[in-house]
């Protein structure tokens, strides 16, 4: 499930509003998982059936391997997926996989602390992207997953980077993670 970043102006506003809105089940509105941050969960929540049915339609969700994936807003969004696809017991832990890419802290401390490493999650960020850091942890929502960080000199933690001087908003570009992974695996 590739889940797409950023595309206009209104989806910058969005991504910036901090309120906290419930994360709720595939099945059953009712249902919450948590909280996370509205501009990204509402995304999902206005796309999670079709994205369900999508899936069901193209593999066999108990045994093939899913991979939620996306960049930035995308990564925000995808987290969200994943988390509600391991809560609701859509697809086993040991097949579902997260991959983000520059992606914000988007899931409250709680929800975050229940899915973080309980199905497989990589977290790559450059080191001088921005968008990583934000929003800053004192509004109270936390990164999941395994960081992967290119060039940061830094010791891996599970809610790293701190915002720090000399950051560039260039680093968080598509391009600069697709040539850093791309040397990662020698076709560059």
């Amino acid at each position: 499930l590739k889940v797409m970043g950023s595309n206009d102006f209104g989806d910058w506003r969005r991504n910036l509003i901090l309120d906290d809105d419930p994360v709720v089940s595939f099945h059953d509105s009712r249902r919450v998982h948590g909280q996370g941050m509205s501009g990204f969960v509402q995304v999902y929540a206005n796309t999670r059936h079709i994205a369900l049915d999508q899936l069901r339609s193209k593999c066999d969700l108990a045994s093939d391997h899913v991979v939620v994936a996306g960049h930035s807003r995308g990564g925000a969004i995808a987290q969200v997926f994943a988390s509600a696809l391991y809560l609701d017991a859509v697809v086993p832990p040991e097949r579902l996989h997260l991959v983000t890419l520059g992606s914000p802290r988007v899931l409250a401390s709680k929800l975050s602390d229940k899915v973080h490493g309980k199905f497989n999650q990589v977290r790559l960020i450059n080191a001088k992207d921005p968008v990583p850091s934000l929003p800053f942890r004192a509004f109270g929502f936390k990164h999941i997953g395994t960081m992967f960080c290119f060039e940061c000199g830094y010791a891996s933690a599970r809610d790293a980077p701190r915002l720090v001087a000399f950051m560039r908003a260039t680093d968080h570009y598509l391009d600069r993670y697709a040539a850093w992974l791309r040397r990662a695996v020698g076709n560059e």
